[in-house]
């Protein structure tokens, strides 16, 4: 499953990540951008927790780069989302696309966002439960 920034934020903020089981997770680069920019917005001594999240889940995880394959399904969500008059921000549109072009579902907590509004993109059970 493809984590969301959300999500790493929501384990950043102690919530119980046993609903994410032993599942295998995949980091999309975008997410671990938005997440370190967040982490060095924050004084040192308040992101210490985050960075050691952040070192572990790149440790135990796949990290999904912005590929080619990615990049053709980010044009086809991006003209399609535009077309139904549903435009999606540049990083969330970037995070389904990845999610999409691995055929994998993503996990987030982020409702405004409206990840399961945008074809092809599914988003796993268990985000509600890290609510």
């Amino acid at each position: 499953m493809v984590l969301d920034t959300s999500a790493l934020i929501a384990i950043e903020r102690g919530v119980d990540v046993s609903a994410l089981g032993n599942l295998n997770f995949v980091l999309p680069t975008p997410v671990l951008a938005e997440f370190e920019y967040g982490l060095r917005r924050m004084p040192a001594q308040s992101s210490k927790r985050g960075w050691r999240i952040l070192e572990a889940l790149i440790t135990v995880s796949e990290v999904a780069s912005f590929d080619s394959r990615a990049a053709s399904k980010h044009a086809e969500l991006k003209a399609t989302m535009a077309n139904l008059g549903k435009p999606k921000s540049g990083m969330d549109l970037l995070i389904a696309s990845i999610a999409a072009s691995w055929g994998l579902q993503l996990v987030t907590t982020d409702r405004k966002a409206q990840f399961e509004s945008i074809p092809g993109v599914k988003v796993h059970s268990a985000s509600s439960k890290l609510l």
